[in-house]
Parts: structure tokens; C-alpha cells; sequence
């Protein structure tokens, strides 16, 4: 299972990306739509052998990532059913203008109460780890903005930690 969301304009993206979709074709005309069938048909090949190495995955997705900046705000998730890829770049702020960060990220652990989730009926043998991404802070938390053009890769609702040239590519 594969999932693509996106927020931000990419005009002129079928223009620069349309005819990398290979056998992908999107339903409609959205800049979305054409970024993910380019990055299942960019992937494709890896995955034919069975599950790819996080290097390759991220060398694809960083990749495209490098290009959709080049075009407009490209924030984007990309889960491919192990791992998510998390990349930020630009949003339209408050102030109106368009900069970095386009995303956030907040890590949580959760204590476990057994007594509440027995009388609740609930039973969790160990303590919950989450991570969450958002456009912008949806707490009072201390959220961390991604770089412009930072990947962060989850597994699991944690965080995995990668090679920082790979972490923060350069910015287009």
C-alpha cells in the first residue's frame, strides 16, 4: 500500500514531470496526482526484487523532492507501507508570504495507565510512541519545523535516523 498526500501549488509540473509516470496514469489533473504516479513509476524498479534498502527509497524520493521544489511549495508525506517519508519545504504563512517551514514534527511517548485502560476495558502491554507531522503546530508543544528540503523518515511512529547529507539536501 502506497500513500501520496501533498499541500502546496505545483504549476507547470506536467509540463516538467508529466511523461515520467510510466504505466501510472492519475485519475485526474491534479499536481498531486501526477507527483505520485512519477514517484510509483521512479520506484517501480526497486521494488521488483522484493523490499528496497531505506538508501534506495530515499534516494528516489529525495530526488523528486529536489525537483518539486524546483516548481512551487512541494511539503509532501509518501508512505510506502514500511516506512513514511515526511519532506518539507515552503507554506504560505501567516504574514502572507511563502517560506520554510512548510511542515512540523512532534515525537511523543505515551505513558500507560493500567489501571484506566483495565477499568476502560483496554489492555496495551507497553508504552506508545508517536510521531505526528503537520502543516503547523496543532499543540502548544514544542514542534520542530523541518528544514526547506528535509526528509524525516518514521517506522513505527518513530523516527530513524539517516546520514545528514541525505537528511537536508540542498535547498533549489
Amino acid at each position: 500500500m502506497h500513500l501520496f498526500a501533498h499541500n502546496g501549488r505545483l504549476p507547470g509540473i506536467e509540463q516538467h514531470l508529466g511523461g515520467d509516470k510510466g504505466r501510472y496514469a492519475p485519475l485526474g489533473s491534479s499536481d498531486s496526482e501526477i507527483a505520485f504516479c512519477t514517484m510509483l513509476h521512479r520506484l517501480t524498479s526497486l521494488w521488483v526484487a522484493g523490499t528496497p534498502t531505506l538508501e534506495a527509497r530515499l534516494a528516489v524520493v529525495s530526488g523528486l523532492a529536489q525537483q518539486l521544489r524546483q516548481l512551487g511549495p512541494a511539503n509532501f508525506l509518501y508512505a510506502d507501507g514500511e516506512l513514511l517519508f515526511a519532506h518539507g519545504h515552503r507554506r504560505l504563512q501567516e504574514d502572507g508570504s511563502t517560506t520554510a517551514p512548510g511542515l512540523h514534527v512532534l515525537h511523543r511517548e505515551c505513558a500507560i495507565d493500567p489501571d484506566a485502560l483495565a477499568a476502560a476495558g483496554v489492555e496495551i502491554g507497553h508504552p506508545q510512541s508517536v510521531t505526528l507531522v503537520a502543516s503547523v503546530p496543532l499543540t502548544l508543544d514544542a514542534w520542530r519545523p523541518l528544514a526547506e528540503g528535509e526528509i524525516v523518515i518514521l517506522r513505527g511512529g518513530e523516527l530513524i535516523d539517516m546520514p545528514s547529507q541525505v537528511r537536508r539536501p540542498k535547498p533549489a
